[in-house]
């Protein structure tokens, strides 16, 4: 990943080779308007933002499988059986007719974007909405079938925005979601029915999975000097990261400025 001017892209080696760093929508203009008072002030606006996840979109980083295989996870294993114990809750239980049509089967999830992730930053918040197709089949032993198809727009936060040195970190989150044109093969899933299912999914494995996309933003090194303090906001449009920096002795609280300057305060017992 390389950052560029005012947008990212990707350079990979080989025969396919993605180096134009045009978006389809044009940057905003980018004028502070007040200062923070720190010593160093970073303002990274939505267009940047943007332009990193719409590269994430083209090398599919937004698409997902939720089957056995994918995760590494016996819980959800479970939940994706067609045939389960009576006291035990599998998508068997949740959908009987999917057990009836489908017995002894796993259920795998895919999902991939119908449009690249729009980032809309308000004061306070970010988010990305996020528009995908979702595809749901039964494995049996010799062949799958699909039996689930629906659209879903998800509103994803920007979580835990953190600075430290020189690098933006946050964690992606789903914070709502909305499904829309389901069609299904199986009598019982419609989008109520199907909310319940998403909702544990979403719990199980996309939250964490959403977490990891933001590694972190490296920026170039401006002072080699230690970070004492940082805020980092949301504002319209825009990212603000504002920094103080120290150096050498300059980072050691001074006592004396922090002593009492009236030794006697505490021994003083007024009545």
């Amino acid at each position: 990943m390389k950052h560029r001017g005012n947008a990212f892209g990707i350079l990979r080696q080989g025969r396919t080779r993605l180096n134009d760093f045009r978006l389809p929508f044009r940057a905003g203009p980018l004028d502070p308007q007040t200062d923070s008072g720190r010593m160093v002030d970073i303002v990274i606006g939505n267009y940047t933002l943007s332009s990193l996840l719409f590269w994430m979109d083209q090398y599919r980083k937004f698409d997902y499988e939720i089957s056995k295989t994918a995760q590494n996870n016996s819980a959800l294993a479970g939940y994706l059986r067609t045939d389960c114990g009576k006291d035990d809750i599998c998508a068997g239980t949740i959908f009987p007719a999917l057990k009836e049509r489908f017995p002894n089967g796993m259920v795998v999830i895919k999902s991939h974007t119908s449009s690249y992730p729009k980032v809309v930053i308000t004061e306070g918040k970010a988010r990305v909405f996020v528009e995908t197709k979702i595809d749901a089949y039964v494995q049996q032993t010799e062949r799958t079938r699909r039996f689930l198809q629906c659209n879903m727009a998800a509103e994803v936060k920007y979580d835990e925005p953190k600075f430290q040195d020189y690098v933006f970190k946050s964690k992606l989150r789903i914070d709502k979601f909305k499904l829309t044109d389901v069609t299904s093969s199986v009598d019982g899933i419609d989008a109520n029915s199907l909310e319940f299912l998403v909702n544990a999914l979403i719990e199980l494995v996309l939250n964490d999975e959403m977490a990891e996309k933001m590694k972190g933003i490296a920026f170039p090194i401006i002072f080699d000097f230690d970070q004492q303090s940082v805020d980092v906001s949301f504002e319209k449009d825009r990212l603000r990261i504002s920094v103080d920096y120290c150096y050498g002795t300059k980072c050691q609280v001074k006592t004396e400025e922090s002593r009492d300057g009236n030794v006697d305060y505490y021994d003083q017992v007024t009545g």
